[in-house]
């Protein structure tokens, strides 16, 4: 549907991640990158750090994602990299 989820979730991310440590979790890797492009900027102007956990990432470019205030990332790679941390 339209960008209103998108939208929505831009405050309560941005909320999060200036106390700590903010997770968006989208559906596909391409939202994920275009949200972290996007909406990664308003973050950015604020001095926020912004990572993007994507699927052709090393493990140290995952690391350093994932380290960052605001991490994108689709469920997959969520999963993924949670199981692969977990069972090496």
């Amino acid at each position: 549907t339209g960008e209103g989820k998108t939208l929505a979730a831009v405050a309560p991310a941005i909320f999060a991640g200036l106390n700590g440590k903010s997770l968006v979790v989208t559906v596909n890797d391409y939202l994920a990158q275009r949200d972290a492009d996007g909406v990664g900027q308003v973050a950015r102007y604020l001095g926020l750090k912004v990572g993007l956990a994507s699927p052709n990432a090393t493990i140290e470019e995952k690391r350093v994602a994932y380290n960052a205030d605001i991490v994108y990332a689709s469920n997959q790679q969520v999963g993924f990299d949670y199981l692969r941390d977990q069972l090496a």
